[in-house]
């Protein structure tokens, strides 16, 4: 599904031009996608206030907004990560070069050396990521309180987009190691559940039941995909060094700073693993005493 999807993304882009303009072009389809994301969190904000998640003291509109545009767009971004990730990246030579050397909205059998559609798949992963980094940062400015707002954090969610941002594009800029990209977005798959703890605890009726499952879940896949994975791709990108230094020509300058925004990556999950873990157990005890009273 997700390849079938890439196909179709990159017929329609591969109209815009040749490949003489592959990593301008990628900047621009990402910068556009990001204006997409933007109108996309406007277009939720009338809707969160009609499904009455703004109705409790303190919420925030566009925080709702937020959260209500991340439950639909990170689940497909987690798809095609993972497809890219499982797909592609066998290799060192396909986890940095990849089809460096072919049109990057190329998707045609053969067209990459990691398989068909694999880097096509990547590419786009790439893009939607960077588009949902920074289509979504001027809303923590306008939200109430601003981006300091006390005891919220919203400076490091900011801070969290920037580093990805910079890694992704500095990637597209040099055609390298965009299959890391695409395997760091495979953390999307506990987004959902962060942006359902939330809007649950707007609702006006508090349903314990989900917010205990969903909590399970959050702290399962933030576990599995961040605390765990994200150490598993920095091994992985440091037993490639000599590959990539050598053969695919990346400057030390730049590897380390992929490494260091891995590392700054890892280190807010885990600090950000503490207050999930906890609620995910509180929410939990919640519902069973909920069903213990009722039973």
């Amino acid at each position: 599904v997700a390849e079938a999807l890439a196909r179709a993304a990159g017929g329609w882009l591969a109209a815009g031009g040749g490949e003489e303009c592959a990593a301008d072009r990628e900047l621009w389809y990402s910068l556009g996608a990001s204006a997409a994301i933007a109108l996309a969190v406007l277009a939720c904000a009338p809707a969160t206030r009609a499904l009455g998640l703004c109705r409790r003291k303190g919420d925030d509109v566009w925080l709702g907004a937020l959260d209500l545009e991340s439950l639909v767009s990170s689940v497909p971004v987690a798809v095609l990560a993972t497809a890219s990730t499982v797909y592609g990246g066998a290799t060192a030579h396909e986890r940095w070069i990849g089809d460096a050397d072919a049109p990057s909205n190329t998707f045609a059998p053969g067209a990459d050396t990691c398989g068909c559609g694999a880097m096509g798949v990547c590419w786009l992963t790439n893009v939607l990521m960077v588009a949902r980094a920074l289509g979504t940062i001027p809303f923590y400015f306008i939200a109430e309180g601003g981006l300091f707002k006390k005891g919220e954090g919203r400076y490091l969610f900011v801070a969290h987009h920037l580093v990805v941002a910079f890694g992704l594009v500095a990637a597209m800029a040099m055609r390298r190691g965009r299959w890391y990209g695409a395997a760091m977005a495979v953390a999307e798959w506990s987004n959902p559940f962060v942006s359902a703890k939330q809007l649950l605890q707007r609702v006006p009726k508090r349903q314990l039941g989900l917010e205990a499952a969903n909590g399970v879940l959050l702290a399962l896949t933030f576990i599995g995909t961040r605390l765990v994975g994200i150490p598993l791709l920095a091994i992985l990108f440091v037993a490639d060094r000599k590959f990539a230094l050598e053969e695919a020509k990346v400057p030390m300058g730049v590897y380390c700073a992929w490494f260091f925004s891995g590392i700054a990556m890892f280190g807010l999950s885990f600090y950000w693993a503490f207050p999930v873990l906890a609620s995910a157990a509180r929410k939990w005890r919640k519902a069973a005493a909920a069903r213990a009273k009722g039973a």
